[in-house]
């Protein structure tokens, strides 16, 4: 879903709606709670700007969490055979409840030159005010899907690593090894992922250090990883 609208629609001063266009899209439009919606904001100018501000997504209807992918990218691109400075950021907007996400139109505000000076004062430029909006974007949220006595994961991509150091591992009565428990989630944060509970045979001692959190992000979204180590002791030899 892609809202797209020329500048001058609040200002019509300006020399043609092809100066300044502001883009926001949001991806896919309907999901599911917990999923990971994508939206992408570009602002395409042609205009040089002495100083500037874009508020950022805001959703509403549902409650959601939004995250920034990384930083800011900046490029060129041509677009009806104009060339554009392009300014683009990425969000990744999880829902937690099911009904009609609405993203409020994200408002740029921005000062230009009008290229005139003040008579009065030559080294004093005169500016102009300009302002742009974006559509508003809805979005369907459907419920989590039926999964009784197990958690729900929306995941794009699941992993479950286990690392014992020493493949396969060699345990010695009374001395500690250490087992790494990594799940990787692509398109979830590692808020949403479970506590991973391992059941321990008997002969062994376990001491589990305190779960590790954290969450990378690209371009595509959001990836949760949560990391689990554990020292296991063996009290008594066996299998």
């Amino acid at each position: 879903l892609v809202a797209l609208q020329p500048a001058g629609q609040e200002n019509d001063s300006l020399n043609s709606d092809s100066e300044l266009l502001l883009e926001v899209s949001a991806k896919p439009q309907s999901l599911r709670v917990q999923s990971q919606l994508i939206c992408k904001v570009r602002l395409l100018t042609r205009l040089d700007f002495l100083q500037a501000s874009l508020t950022e997504p805001a959703p509403s209807g549902v409650e959601a969490v939004v995250q920034k992918l990384g930083e800011d990218r900046n490029y060129e691109t041509r677009l009806n055979g104009l060339l554009y400075r392009v300014i683009e950021r990425n969000y990744a907007i999880f829902p937690q409840q099911s009904g009609k996400l609405v993203i409020a139109p994200l408002l740029f505000e921005a000062q230009i030159s009008d290229g005139m000076r003040n008579r009065f004062d030559p080294f004093n430029q005169r500016v102009r005010q300009i302002r742009k909006r974006s559509e508003e974007i809805i979005i369907d949220v459907q419920p989590a899907a039926e999964t009784v006595g197990r958690d729900w994961l929306p995941a794009v991509n699941l992993q479950l690593g286990d690392d014992w150091q020493k493949n396969p591992p060699q345990l010695t009565v009374g001395e500690p090894a250490t087992r790494t428990l990594t799940l990787r989630a692509e398109g979830i944060p590692a808020a949403q992922l479970p506590t991973m509970n391992v059941e321990i045979p008997e002969g062994l001692k376990s001491y589990p250090d305190k779960p590790n959190r954290a969450d990378r992000t690209d371009l595509t979204g959001v990836t949760g990883i949560l990391q689990q180590k554990v020292a296991l002791v063996p009290t008594q030899p066996g299998k």
